[in-house]
């Protein structure tokens, strides 16, 4: 199913009610969506029935490409979902797409304010703000997860735990790239783990606030957690301002960052947290130890959460910091590896402590080689998203331009898509882009690429008419209008009585 670019689809009804309710039929097979940036919307009008969108049932298999969820909302108390709900057995693929103010508030059974799965869930370069559900603000997993490059801001739990993810019922969530901030729950502001494995890696947690449950990125009830160059720093809860590790729970943190926590210690440990090397706690409740390469009350001079390049924001080192080739070159994780944007490590003597790696200067002086296949994988009325082919010699990240001015970066040798959301409709524009290396080498331009944006996809309004009445046969007649334009639809009715002619408009 392609849609039309731009478009907003709004429901205003169900069209089964099953599962509490799904504004399209019921997925039994296999369904591809291209949205090409079109948004389908639960109507915000009084009185609208509660419904989610999709329904996947076992052994079904949905896909959706670059499109956006809005205003879902189930209640039913069995299961949730505010915009999918995912049997087991079920596949969920979802790239590049967005979710927002989706909600699951039962008080019973699973929710999930945007996603409730218990089959296989793949998320990719998507992002969901402003879901809630009773746990697990954005989604609820309890079975197969992988979840990258993804964004998680201000989505709440509204009674338990997991601001934006839940975790739970052996569910195997691995999160790769992904940044969480400013979500919200009694306990585990951004995640809540319980009693299932979690994989995190190259991920950001800033801003998230827990309750008296704990826990201001994570909290870990009875799980395994590892967790691996990334950085928590800046949450808030008074027990475990970045992680709460609970009773019966194991976790791990290896070339990681915890830093900043507010309310409490960056660390509660009910249980112990194990140190793998190479990790760094501004303070001294994570336990991390010389002896294991660690720093503790150590302070990382984080900057604030920003676009650095990369598909997701990040919070960058300074060169002074001393996270910044803090990990032998030798040691496995680091060298051959990407931080979170994408970026190679090591650019130093070694690699950096959590989820940003610093560029640094090289002798480096040949520029990368120009960038190559320039297309445009998806054109709307208000945005444009490219790709192109990776450069080589030394490639560390891309500059897009867009009428000869650079209006964004990407970050990494294979960073090579970028979506431009400040597009005017109905606009043309010359794409081009530059490869830069660590230094200040930039290849030069690539192939230009010529865009047209679409038109706005308003809908059909009524703008003007005319009738008439001849009241007797007669050979002509004409109906004066205003301005009419390309683009206008114009629609004709007549009728015709006791003649033996023809009409013709």
């Amino acid at each position: 199913m392609t849609l039309s670019g731009g478009c907003t689809y709004t429901l205003s009804a169900p069209d089964n009610s099953t599962d509490g309710g799904n504004g399209v039929p019921v997925i039994t097979n296999t369904v591809v969506i291209e949205g090409n940036g079109a948004t389908i919307a639960r109507s915000t009008a009084s009185g609208v029935p509660l419904f989610r969108f999709f329904d996947v049932d076992p052994g079904a298999n949905l896909t959706i490409n670059d499109l956006t969820l809005n205003n879902g909302l189930v209640n039913n108390g069995v299961e949730g979902g505010g915009a999918i709900y995912v049997h087991s057995n079920a596949t969920l693929s979802v790239n590049a797409s967005t979710f927002t103010g989706n909600s699951a508030p039962a008080t019973a059974g699973t929710t999930g304010g945007a996603i409730d799965s218990s089959g296989t869930l793949t998320v990719a370069t998507s992002s969901f703000s402003g879901n809630s559900g009773t746990e697990g603000g954005a989604i609820f997993n309890q079975n197969l997860a992988n979840v990258s490059t993804s964004t998680f801001t201000n989505n709440t739990a509204l009674i338990y735990g997991g601001g934006a993810l839940q975790n739970a019922g052996g569910g195997n969530l691995v999160l790769a790239g992904d940044t969480f901030s400013a979500n919200s729950g009694p306990g585990g502001g951004a995640i809540d783990n319980d009693h299932s494995p979690l994989s995190i890696t190259d991920s950001t947690f800033t801003g998230n606030t827990a309750g008296s449950n704990g826990g201001g990125a994570i909290v870990n009830y009875g799980g395994s957690i590892t967790i691996i160059q990334s950085t928590l720093a800046g949450n808030s809860s008074p027990y475990g301002s970045d992680v709460l590790n609970y009773t019966s729970s194991t976790m791990t943190f290896s070339m990681s960052i915890v830093a900043d926590g507010l309310g409490g210690s960056n660390c509660d440990q009910v249980a112990p947290i194990t140190d793998n090397e190479y990790n760094l706690d501004s303070g001294t409740s994570c336990g991390f130890s010389s002896a294991k390469s660690s720093f503790s009350n150590v302070e990382p001079l984080l900057d604030s959460l920003a676009s650095n390049g990369g598909p997701t924001q990040t919070m960058a080192l300074p060169a002074n910091s001393p996270a910044v080739d803090a990990i032998p070159a030798t040691t496995v994780g680091c060298t051959g590896t990407l931080d979170q944007r994408g970026v190679s490590r090591p650019q130093g003597s070694g690699c950096d402590i959590g989820a940003y790696e610093l560029i640094q200067s090289s002798s480096q002086t040949q520029p990368p080689s120009i960038p190559t296949g320039l297309t445009a994988t998806a054109v709307s009325a208000n945005s444009v998203s490219l790709s192109w082919s990776p450069s080589t010699n030394g490639a560390t990240g891309y500059a897009v331009l867009r009428n000869g001015s650079v209006i964004g970066t990407t970050g990494g040798a294979g960073a090579t898509i970028y979506t431009d959301s400040t597009v005017t409709p109905s606009t043309t524009y010359s794409y081009t882009v530059e490869a830069f290396d660590g230094t200040t080498n930039y290849s030069a331009a690539s192939q230009p690429l010529v865009i047209t944006t679409l038109a706005p996809q308003g809908g059909i309004a009524y703008v003007q008419g005319a009738a008439i009445s001849t009241g007797s046969s007669v050979t002509s007649v004409t109906l004066q209008l205003g301005k009419v334009t390309a683009g206008d639809l114009l629609v004709g009715w007549f009728g015709q009585y006791n003649s033996s002619g023809q009409v013709q408009v």
